[in-house]
């Protein structure tokens, strides 16, 4: 296995100064789990050996995650599924994110049709992770931010229609919403891939 030429300078680095062993991680998704992983640094010398305990693949192995790595306090890379290698002290996994899909409900709010008919909807959400950078400087709560998008959205999209047409066309309704999410959220490195409103109660007195 070969490192990066930043890692290896990082090793060499640490090898001059004696001590010093920098571990190896396993990201999941791989088909094996590594228990117990280091290089050992020959002193004085840029050269290492690599030595590596195998173990039975433990039940979070999973390819579907990214994970964001920041060196001293700064993002430095994100890695996916498969052998990488970490500075202790230096590197630090900071987030992270899975890459599959994301159910979110959106609770019930009131909303306003354009005929002023008060409607109390609710309604799930659907989104992924598609840069894992932005998802995780680019805003402080993704889950929290696209509900609160989402039931914005919602209302500003309902007052635009009658009541008939939000119940006939509800289908569509969803599609707009989809549409306005995706646009306010470009920066977040997220994609809503559809939303569902659930229920649209209405009175007995409409």
């Amino acid at each position: 296995m070969s490192a990066s030429r930043n890692d290896r300078d990082w090793l060499v680095m640490l090898s001059r100064k004696s001590a010093e062993h920098a571990y190896m991680c396993i990201l999941p998704g791989t088909g094996d789990a590594v228990e117990h992983a280091h290089i050992c640094l020959l002193e004085g010398t840029a050269e290492y050996a690599a030595t590596a305990t195998k173990a039975v693949a433990h039940e979070y192995c999973t390819g579907a995650q990214a994970w964001v790595v920041e060196r001293f306090g700064k993002f430095s890379r994100i890695l996916e599924p498969g052998l990488a290698i970490l500075l202790p002290v230096v590197d630090q996994i900071k987030y992270v994110k899975t890459l599959k899909e994301v159910a979110v409900e959106v609770p019930t709010q009131s909303a306003i049709t354009q005929d002023n008919v008060a409607l109390s909807i609710d309604g799930v959400l659907y989104y992924r992770v598609t840069e894992p950078y932005k998802s995780c400087y680019g805003v402080e709560d993704a889950d929290f931010a696209i509900t609160q998008l989402a039931q914005t959205t919602m209302r500003s999209e309902i007052g635009k229609l009658t009541l008939d047409r939000t119940l006939a066309e509800r289908n569509l309704l969803n599609v707009s919403i989809v549409e306005a999410i995706n646009e306010a959220a470009v920066h977040w490195g997220i994609r809503c891939l559809r939303y569902e409103i659930r229920t649209i109660p209405v009175g007995s007195n409409v």
